[in-house]
C-alpha cells in the first residue's frame, strides 16, 4: 500500500505540517485472516496549530472581525470551526 509504514511515519514527524495520520496495526491470525490489533488517531488541525504556537481562539476572533455579519460569513466561520477538529488529510 502507498502512504503506509516507515515512509509515511517519517513524514509524520514534527517537521511535517500535516502531522500524524490515523494508523491501524493489523495481525494475521492462525487461519490466515486479518484482524485489527490497534488503532491510533492522527493529529487534528487544532492540535497541529497549538503545537506550532498558534491560538485557535485568536484565529477565529480575528477572522470574525474581518468578516461581515452576513449569513454566508457566519456559516463560513462555523464550518471553519468544525474543520479545525478534523485531520488535515483528504477523506472520503
Amino acid at each position: 500500500f502507498f502512504l503506509v509504514g516507515a515512509y509515511q511515519e517519517s513524514l509524520a514527524n514534527e517537521h511535517n505540517l500535516l502531522g500524524a495520520i490515523n494508523e491501524i496495526e493489523l495481525i494475521t491470525t492462525e487461519n490466515g485472516n486479518w484482524e485489527i490489533n490497534k488503532t491510533t488517531k492522527g493529529d487534528p488541525i487544532c492540535e497541529l496549530l497549538e503545537n506550532r504556537n498558534y491560538d485557535r481562539t485568536e484565529i477565529m476572533a480575528n477572522l470574525k472581525n474581518q468578516l461581515t455579519d452576513s449569513p454566508s460569513s457566519i456559516t463560513a466561520l462555523q464550518e471553519l470551526k468544525a474543520v479545525m477538529d478534523n485531520l488535515p488529510y483528504l477523506t472520503q
